[in-house]
């Protein structure tokens, strides 16, 4: 008699741990579902907030590319001037970065 309790107990405990098992797999599935959920809906978050910075970089760069064709039609002479000093200053770093 006492044989059979000892197993009939630990057919029990085997069961238990089947349905825990269970339990613990659907938990874990549910978590992964959520997880994926979570990381597609920051994914397109950070992808809708990437095309609103990238629309609003474009309108910013036409704008001053705009506004430094105006000067630059406003006053010629000096824009030349203003390039040329650029021009020999990158020159001369250019120069001295190749002979170090």
């Amino acid at each position: 008699m006492a044989r059979f309790d000892q197993t009939h107990a630990h057919t029990g405990a085997n069961e238990l741990l089947r349905e825990k098992a269970g339990d613990v797999k659907s938990d874990v599935q549910e978590l992964g579902r959520i997880a994926r959920d979570v990381a597609s809906e920051t994914y397109e978050n950070l992808r809708e907030n990437a095309s609103e910075y990238l629309d609003k970089g474009q309108t910013l760069f036409k704008d001053f590319e705009g506004q430094f064709m105006r000067q630059i039609r406003a006053y010629p002479m000096r824009s030349l001037a203003i390039a040329t000093g650029v021009g020999v200053i990158l020159g001369a770093i250019l120069k001295r970065s190749k002979s170090v």
